[in-house]
């Protein structure tokens, strides 16, 4: 059996306190003793079947803080790792972990006083499959699981935060189970999580960031109805080449540049009355959309907006005045290459 303390000498475990002062009081509360199991001996070559089951519930904060964790476990290349952490204190550079190939699993469900997952925490561990967060998560660090292979994830009920890339490149990704505190998702947050069908927002997300789910190429339905979105910021979900129904929310304002541009499976968009700006290539190269209706606020389109939507035959607005004249620049402006296009006309 392998053992932490091994490495570390008997009396680490036995002497140090990681947090002490303010942070923590080994009066008040003490960690049980640091445990490891392995379930096979190593070997040679690592595969799935020479796997280690490693717990470690004493001084969690200090063995991620020496680096020992990454440098005596998981840079060894005879086998996998499934890794349990179990501590009662909050701690903050579990960064250190990322890079780790060894790692299958991790469960972090015992960490109940982690409120925030520091940056690139598990970044780059390109085997690591299942993570179980801890359960009173508030937010989440920017690329905190970037290019893992994850499969699924549920977020703890308490999280309001996605960082930014923090599931960027999960290309096994399948499902995505928010949770209905959750107010922003970050800029690239979930870019090229190629396997993702379907994702549905809690009524409580304000903000989506710039190519959360670009190149999402699997995704095939948006669901944005009863969430607080006032803007969809640019490139939100561009390149998603599946996508073939997004819902909007009514009380969204804004739509970004090439928010939903070369969705070549999208044939219909219906734009909530709320909506009263379409950005610059927003629908671009959308070539099998047929039909657009606009709500009765919109008050600009920005150039290019629905640019080379070759299958684009109906266009309804209700709000935009314009005279016969203005209408063929207006049409030269923002349908190019909307050869197909028969009817644009007020609702």
């Amino acid at each position: 059996m392998y053992s932490a303390s091994s490495d570390l000498g008997s009396d680490f475990y036995e002497n140090y306190n990681p947090y002490s002062g303010n942070h923590y009081s080994s009066e008040s509360e003490s960690e049980p003793e640091s445990e490891v199991s392995v379930s096979s001996e190593p070997t040679s070559d690592r595969d799935e079947d020479n796997v280690e089951d490693l717990t470690i519930t004493r001084n969690v904060a200090k063995l991620i803080e020496s680096n020992k964790l990454h440098d005596d476990i998981f840079t060894r290349k005879h086998c996998y790792v499934n890794l349990s952490l179990s501590c009662r204190t909050p701690f903050g550079q579990i960064g250190m972990l990322g890079k780790c190939n060894a790692l299958l699993t991790v469960d972090l469900k015992k960490c109940t006083k982690m409120a925030l997952m520091e940056d690139y925490s598990f970044a780059n561990c390109r085997n690591l499959k299942s993570i179980l967060l801890p359960p009173n998560l508030e937010e989440l660090g920017a690329g905190a699981f970037k290019c893992c292979a994850l499969t699924s994830i549920t977020l703890p009920a308490n999280l309001t935060v996605i960082g930014m890339q923090a599931f960027e490149e999960n290309r096994a990704l399948e499902t995505i189970i928010f949770n209905e505190k959750l107010r922003s998702i970050g800029a690239e947050a979930f870019h090229y999580c190629v396997k993702l069908t379907s994702v549905s927002f809690p009524e409580s997300l304000t903000a989506i960031g710039y190519s959360a789910f670009h190149w999402c190429h699997g995704l095939k339905t948006v669901n944005l109805e009863g969430t607080k979105l006032h803007t969809l910021c640019a490139n939100a979900f561009q390149d998603c080449i599946r996508l073939t129904s997004i819902t909007l929310n009514a009380s969204l304002l804004a739509i970004g540049r090439s928010e939903v541009a070369h969705c070549r499976s999208l044939e219909c968009i219906t734009l909530p009355d709320s909506v009263a700006t379409v950005g610059k290539d927003a629908f671009k190269l959308c070539h099998t959309l047929t039909k657009v209706l606009i709500g009765k606020d919109l008050k600009r389109l920005d150039d290019g907006a629905f640019d080379y939507c070759r299958a684009l035959q109906e266009f309804r607005y209700s709000s935009i005045e314009k005279t016969r004249s203005e209408i063929v620049s207006f049409k030269a402006g923002v349908f190019e290459g909307c050869g197909r296009l028969e009817e644009l006309a007020k609702a």
